[in-house]
């Protein structure tokens, strides 16, 4: 059974770092009614993060479930010590801002709050299509959602996602 490699740089931390600041731009520029998306009084309950914790763990079983993911897998990176931190720091940090304030923020959490299961799954699909295996990714989608929806707050799921991209940068799933 064949590991796969953590994946390359797709883009550069640049062009990364002004589509945040972009997105932000955007969203406090639409308005002070949105500033609610970034309040950080959620992080301060031990409840968000049990939440969080559960909701990363529904989706890897709704992938072992509903896809070929069959068990998890240690692996060790062959890249160079410098290199993997500066890829833990774009995967960990930046992709997942840059991600879920798109995809969390403006297509779910920005519309209108009678749409916002229309949007769950409209923004899920998105979301997924842009990744590389979109049938198992539409779950972690869907858990980053509901934890939005669930909080009402934009950090949730940067931090849900972050999480996630921090397991499986050392562990692989296995098919």
């Amino acid at each position: 059974m064949e590991i796969p490699q953590i994946p390359f740089f797709k883009g550069n931390i640049k062009n990364s770092l002004v589509t945040i600041l972009f997105f932000l731009l955007l969203l406090l520029t639409i308005g002070k009614k949105y500033t609610y998306l970034f309040k950080i009084e959620p992080l301060k309950s031990g409840v968000t993060y049990v939440w969080i914790i559960i909701a990363l763990i529904a989706v890897y079983f709704m992938m072992y479930l509903f896809t070929d993911v069959k068990g998890i897998l240690y692996y060790s990176s062959p890249l160079k010590f410098s290199y993997f931190v500066l890829l833990l720091i774009r995967l960990v940090i930046i992709v997942p801002i840059e991600e879920e304030i798109v995809y969390r923020g403006l297509l779910l959490l920005v519309p209108y709050k009678k749409i916002k299961y229309l949007m769950l799954v409209v923004s899920s699909i998105i979301f997924a299509l842009i990744h590389d295996d979109p049938l198992k990714i539409i779950w972690l989608a869907l858990g980053l959602g509901i934890l939005g929806i669930r909080f009402n707050n934009i950090w949730i799921p940067i931090i849900a996602h972050g999480l996630w991209n921090l397991f499986v940068s050392f562990f692989a799933f296995k098919i």
